[in-house]
C-alpha cells in the first residue's frame, strides 16, 4: 500500500492531482478537523460530478415568458390534456409548461418549455408530454 502511495504521489499527471491530495491528508497520520475538512471536500468534488443536480429554478422567469411568446409561430394549446379544443392563447391566459416536468429532472430553460394553457397545464402534472 505504501509503495502504491509514493507512485501516485511522486507522479506528476494532472489527472493524478486529486488522488495525491487525497492520499497527502490520509498519510500525514494525523485525524484532526483540518485534514477531515480536507478529505470531505475532495471527495464531496469527485461524487458531486456524477449526479446531476436538481434546477434550483422550479418556474420560469418573467424574461423566459417573453422570449417564447415572442418566438412562437402558434399559440394555441397542444389541447392533450383537457376539453379547451386547442384553443389559441392570449397574454393573459397562457403559461409555459415544462415539457420534461422539473420533478422528473426537467430544467427550467427555453428547450424545455412550451406554451399552453393553464387548465391543460394543471392537467397534465409531472407527465412528459
Amino acid at each position: 500500500m505504501r509503495e502504491n502511495q509514493k507512485k501516485v504521489i511522486g507522479t506528476s499527471k494532472p489527472e493524478d492531482s486529486v488522488y495525491r491530495e487525497y492520499l497527502l491528508t490520509v498519510s500525514q497520520m494525523t485525524d484532526d478537523v483540518s485534514q477531515r475538512r480536507k478529505r470531505e471536500s475532495i471527495l464531496r468534488g469527485i461524487l458531486e460530478s456524477l449526479f446531476a443536480k436538481k434546477d434550483a429554478q422550479r418556474g420560469f422567469s418573467a424574461e423566459q415568458r417573453r422570449i417564447m411568446w415572442n418566438t412562437s409561430l402558434n399559440r394555441r394549446c397542444p389541447g392533450k390534456w383537457s376539453d379547451c379544443h386547442k384553443k389559441r392563447l392570449t397574454w393573459e391566459d397562457f403559461t409555459l409548461d415544462h415539457i420534461n416536468p422539473h420533478s422528473k429532472g426537467g430544467h427550467s430553460r427555453l428547450e424545455n418549455a412550451a406554451l399552453m394553457c393553464r387548465k391543460c397545464n394543471s392537467a397534465k402534472g409531472n407527465r412528459r408530454r
